[in-house]
């Protein structure tokens, strides 16, 4: 986004949808805010998404959000280190293999981390519970760390809704073309979380069409 979507635009679409009651994790604030405070950038020079740092922070924030409306600890918190390295797959090297050349350009560096845990996930009530994810591509980093990190292991993410579904450990896409009898559990999520990019707030097409699905009657 702009410097001015993200000074202006960003902040005002916050407030009115704070004013009329939804919860707003405003992670894309948070992370141009960090901008210079680490030895790499949270957007990996070769990539369009946040690197594993951004991501870890993305969750970190959710994750304390869903205990506060609990008021009880159903994401486990965890720490995470980090180390910096030469660039090796994924987000970090995006937009360098767009390219499509023998030796795309990846003379940059960026972090690996390293999550440290302060429960066993293994059996935990938390790692049963019906976690929904809808969103774009931002949604696919976070909600692997909160399905793997934070425990909340029967996570689902529905990509732009119906696209496609991605869950399970390891993460991966585990079904494609949903219909509507794909998209009945949502309505039973004990959790749910919808991600905007805030390059296309208030105008995507499956903001209304999981609306939509949720006011039907089953």
């Amino acid at each position: 986004s702009t410097p001015a979507a993200r000074t202006q635009f960003v902040p005002r679409y916050v407030n009115l949808l704070r004013e009329a009651g939804i919860n707003v994790v405003d992670t894309a604030t948070m992370i141009h805010s960090l901008r210079g405070k680490y030895e790499v950038e949270l957007f990996p020079q070769g990539g369009t998404h946040w690197n594993d740092i951004g991501g870890a922070l993305a969750a970190t924030a959710i994750a304390e959000e869903i205990n506060r409306q609990a008021n009880q600890t159903l994401a486990l918190p965890f720490t995470f280190t980090y180390t910096i390295s030469g660039v090796t797959s994924g987000v970090d090297r995006e937009l360098a293999d767009l390219i499509n050349v023998f030796f795309p350009p990846t003379a940059y560096l960026t972090p690996k981390v390293k999550f440290q845990h302060s429960a066993s996930c293994l059996d935990h009530p938390s790692s049963k519970l019906n976690v929904a994810v809808v969103g774009s591509s931002f949604t696919h980093l976070p909600a692997e760390i909160l399905a793997r990190d934070n425990c909340l292991s029967a996570l689902n993410t529905y990509f732009y809704l119906n696209l496609s579904r991605h869950g399970g450990q390891p993460y991966r896409r585990l079904q494609t073309n949903l219909v509507e009898k794909d998209l009945n559990s949502l309505r039973d999520a004990k959790i749910l979380i919808l991600e905007e990019n805030e390059s296309f707030a208030g105008t995507h097409s499956y903001i209304d069409a999981l609306r939509e699905l949720l006011a039907k009657q089953q």
